[in-house]
């Protein structure tokens, strides 16, 4: 099964405010399987992916992240191509960027969203410091993957710019940390968890979720 899958029928549950156990009953499988689902350690049938879709009411080809859209009525697909080979049951050709965009742009505006309190102005500009580093980061990245695009198109040069970007990231997550630490000192007492995130956030908080736990697999993964 593609990877996107998984990934995609977390999303779905999450925003439907279901649980594991909840969701499984209606899919008629024990939650231990539908956790291995969701953790992509096991692939499904086709009948039960059949049975995804009606249940969500989403098409097959937006579970499989073939598409951003979730029914075949929406309109403006993608134009990139994605082949299906049902023999080795490998997708091939280019991976939709769309979910990857639509994740970390709602996970950005919940923590914009928490950090509306005046109390967090300091975190508050820190934090867009940071993203702003981050984007110039990414985007010189993606523009030096180019002999047609010009050094000149910046003012500092390759070398200048890996040395005082990352540490410019180290620094500005340093004051992330002690403004945190500041507000903590002050008796700050907003509180989060998955509860309040789900209720507060019930369009956004499943991409932030779904972002911290891949990236938490991720990091867990580094030796």
């Amino acid at each position: 099964m593609i990877n996107e899958f998984p990934r995609i029928i977390t999303l779905l549950r999450v925003e439907k405010k279901l649980s594991q156990k909840e969701a499984a009953k209606a899919l008629g499988i024990s939650q231990a399987l539908l956790s291995h689902y969701e953790k992509g350690i096991r692939e499904c049938k086709l009948d039960f992916l059949i049975k995804v879709a009606d249940f969500y009411n989403v098409s097959i080809d937006y579970l499989l992240g073939r598409t951003e859209k979730r029914t075949y009525g929406d309109t403006e697909d993608s134009s990139e191509e994605v082949v299906f080979t049902q023999k080795d049951n490998v997708f091939r050709g280019s991976v939709f960027p769309a979910l990857g965009k639509a994740l970390t742009v709602s996970s950005i505006n919940v923590l914009f969203d928490l950090l509306k309190n005046p109390k967090l102005k300091e975190m508050a500009t820190e934090l867009q410091k940071y993203f702003a580093i981050v984007i110039y980061k990414l985007f010189r990245h993606i523009y030096r993957s180019s002999d047609k695009n010009p050094p000149a198109f910046f003012a500092l040069g390759d070398d200048e710019f890996e040395a005082k970007s990352n540490a410019a990231l180290m620094l500005y997550e340093l004051r992330l940390k002690k403004a945190a630490e500041n507000i903590k000192k002050e008796g700050f007492d907003q509180e989060i968890s998955y509860d309040i995130l789900v209720r507060d956030f019930p369009k956004d908080s499943a991409a932030l979720l779904n972002i911290l736990k891949n990236s938490e697999n991720e990091i867990k993964k580094l030796q």
